[in-house]
């Protein structure tokens, strides 16, 4: 018989940290994909639903979920290169504000051509008073909608900083 050993797997993440701090030859490569957690089941109403999820936030924050892991599921001390607590930051929002930032970009240049193409190839005017009483009421629709952005915005972005803090 012919035994080879095994170069390559796939499991569930928590496997895979028990498996590599048992054996430290062996080491878990690129990030998880799919990582889900285990659930609590409470009864539906149950008065203790909010105060177990309470307790079990404050726990993930202060990395004492992560305590428990290195002392439940970690078994042997191998060198680990990440023992921080799994928290949001600016890093890994930074997608989400590039998307966002391309999109306005996007926006404003598609703006810029469709100004420039109405300026030099249709003369700047309109063909009939019909098409011109439904822009201007199209750009009243739009500055009061406008008008209102700037509240809005100012509410993200003050709760996106006490996220932050």
């Amino acid at each position: 018989m012919c035994f080879r050993k095994i170069q390559a797997f796939i499991w569930d993440s928590a496997q895979l940290d028990y498996e590599t701090s048992v054996n430290c030859d062996l080491m878990i490569v690129g990030d998880t994909f799919h990582r889900s957690g285990l659930a609590v089941a409470l009864q539906k109403d149950s008065p203790w639903t909010e105060k177990i999820s309470l307790e079990i936030l404050k726990m993930r924050e202060t990395g004492e979920m992560e305590q428990m892991d290195r002392d439940w599921v970690i078994v042997n001390t191998c060198e680990r290169s990440d023992n921080k607590p799994t928290t949001l930051g600016i890093a890994s929002m930074a997608g989400i504000f590039i998307t966002v930032a391309v999109g306005v970009i996007l926006g404003g240049v598609c703006m810029i051509i469709e100004r420039v193409y109405y300026h030099h190839f249709d003369g700047g005017i309109w063909a009939s008073e019909q098409q011109q009483a439904v822009a201007r009421n199209a750009f009243q629709k739009w500055k009061l909608h406008t008008e209102e952005v700037p509240i809005l915005f100012l509410l993200w972005l003050f709760c996106l900083l006490a996220l932050l803090s």
